[in-house]
């Protein structure tokens, strides 16, 4: 029940065009995307349909909080290899702890990060959408990156999946 309280009516949308045909206003490019199944997390954290209903909802064990923490050997050499010192940082929250979790496996501190807590504070967790809130947070802000800065944008989900890309704001 948590977690189709947690997911129950997020929704987002944005629109992806090739560099050429992008509109103006505040937009970021993606470089270097990474899809990971991080391995031997399969249960911690795991999509289920009920048979009966088709309803989908979510399972998780004691291990989904350190999901993070198990990708660090994959996304440590990644990150350092692709954007060693990144500008800005657009990460899904999860929760608090996740979140905490999130920053000692980046290195980054809490200014780096403030996007995400404040949407983790006035939104909770909207699940995948998180991430979309995150990184319009961050392009409206006036203090925020500036053409040519480049970041890096992560989210977790089941499985434990890890998406993350070197975003360049344009």
């Amino acid at each position: 029940m948590i977690y189709k309280a947690l997911g129950g009516d997020g929704a987002a949308a944005t629109v992806v065009t090739a560099a050429g045909d992008a509109r103006p206003g505040p937009a970021v490019e993606l470089h270097d995307p990474l899809e990971l199944l991080v391995p031997d997390t399969e249960d911690d954290y795991r999509l289920t349909v009920d048979p009966d209903t088709g309803h989908l909802g979510f399972t998780s064990t004691t291990e989904a909080p350190y999901a993070i923490l198990k990708a660090d050997p994959y996304l440590g050499a990644r990150r350092k290899q692709t954007i060693p010192d990144p500008a800005f940082v657009v990460a899904h929250h999860g929760g608090p702890a996740i979140l905490e979790r999130t920053a000692s496996v980046l290195g980054c501190d809490h200014r780096q990060l403030r996007h995400s807590w404040d949407s983790l504070r006035s939104q909770g967790n909207m699940t995948s959408v998180s991430v979309l809130d995150v990184l319009a947070r961050t392009l409206d802000d006036p203090d925020g990156p500036r053409p040519g800065e480049e970041g890096l944008m992560l989210a977790i989900g089941p499985g434990v999946t890890v998406e993350a890309a070197r975003l360049r704001r344009t």
